[in-house]
């Protein structure tokens, strides 16, 4: 499991399996250092297959 934000890299903290659920996890991530406040775009990625970029606030 690999997360970008604004296309820089993130440390994944923690990704796990939603209980219950097929094709729902739980991804803990870190802001990558010097990410200005505002809107950031995150795209996950996992097997290399990249999801559909969203949109998140940064503070």
């Amino acid at each position: 499991m690999a997360v970008a934000v604004n296309g820089q890299d993130a440390e994944v903290v923690n990704a796990v399996g939603w209980p219950g659920q097929v094709d729902a996890y739980r991804v803990e991530f870190r802001v990558p250092p010097g990410m200005v406040a505002g809107t950031a775009s995150v795209q996950l990625s996992a097997a290399w297959i990249a999801g559909t970029a969203v949109r998140i606030a940064v503070q």
